[in-house]
């Protein structure tokens, strides 16, 4: 122990509190946990016990250090147990920021997801910068498409803080929201920094309105290579009417396999909306949507479909688990 006086040594005094000891264990079953999605049903039952004994006892930096364990779980039962928390609002900006981190991804059915997204929304008008920043970006992740959720994110589109803006645009143009394309071509047509979240916000959109000043980025840099420069050219090609036409062709073809499928009662994808937008729900061998799933984006924000390969977006979505 430093500072401590030469001679005598006093008596070992353990002096580790219950909510030391519980953030510590926290930070081992986080380092448990993280990566290996083997060993979470080990230890989602004690994360659960030392979440509810740190929240009750008041002990918020052990509390956020179990929250962001559950959040590295990476699982549907983690976020359900964060829910109350998420729902409650608890008062340190460290957990709520936490909280906001670790209900960002892993909720992949319904009705969590929805419920996941409900608790979120509410945290995109929090008073801390970084807890609203979260927050913007879990509904990114999550997909999150309702009415509640566009409205939040359009409210942060000029937010004090540049990266709540920034995550709030990505993620509202992800649904293709007008407010979104508005707010797009402003941002990538006035003067001064672009970052990739605009570029991946104008790919998301792939709107005809966004090809000008993306031509006007894309010969600025193009002595330039690098990523950004690579976000533009991926944003651009998205954009331009061509790639529509393209997406057009390509999901014709994969509604023939669907209705092919459908015909010799094969459980398989059918194909919902249209580009950029286009989900896939899985549906039975008598063409009933499977319950509680999410529908699966047919195309990411950095697809050209000019580019698609047939036989793998049929394997990996109208025909995936099919004999």
């Amino acid at each position: 122990m430093t500072g401590q006086r030469a001679g005598r040594q006093p008596e070992r005094v353990d002096l580790e509190t219950p909510a030391s000891a519980a953030a510590r264990r926290a930070q081992q079953l986080a380092a448990l946990v993280n990566g290996h999605p083997e060993r979470v049903e080990a230890a989602l039952p004690e994360l659960a016990a030392l979440l509810r004994s740190t929240w009750d006892d008041g002990d918020d930096d052990a509390l956020a250090d179990v929250v962001a364990a559950l959040g590295l779980a990476h699982e549907p039962r983690a976020a359900e147990l964060l829910l109350p928390l998420a729902r409650a609002g608890h008062p340190d900006p460290e957990v709520r920021c936490t909280v906001a981190r670790a209900l960002a991804g892993g909720v992949d059915v319904e009705p969590l997801r929805t419920e996941v997204v409900a608790a979120l929304v509410p945290m995109t008008a929090d008073p801390v910068d970084d807890v609203r920043d979260w927050a913007c970006f879990a509904l990114g992740l999550d997909e999150a498409d309702d009415p509640a959720s566009r409205d939040a994110l359009a409210a942060r589109l000029d937010d004090p803080h540049e990266d709540t803006r920034d995550e709030a645009l990505r993620a509202l143009a992800a649904t293709g929201d007008d407010r979104a394309l508005a707010a797009a071509v402003v941002v990538l047509s006035r003067p001064g920094p672009i970052g990739l979240l605009h570029l991946e916000a104008a790919a998301e959109l792939a709107h005809p309105a966004l090809v000008a000043p993306l031509e006007v980025l894309a010969r600025a840099w193009v002595h330039a290579p690098d990523a950004f420069s690579e976000a533009a050219d991926v944003a651009l090609r998205r954009c331009r009417p061509q790639s529509a036409v393209a997406a057009a062709a390509v999901e014709e073809q994969l509604r023939r396999v669907a209705a092919d499928a459908r015909r010799r009662g094969v459980p398989h994808g059918e194909l919902r909306g249209s580009w950029p937008r286009t989900r896939v729900v899985d549906v039975d061998a008598s063409g009933r949507p499977l319950p509680h799933q999410v529908p699966l984006r047919l195309w990411s924000h950095d697809d050209d479909p000019a580019l698609a390969v047939l036989p793998q977006l049929v394997g990996t979505f109208v025909l995936r688990g099919s004999p």
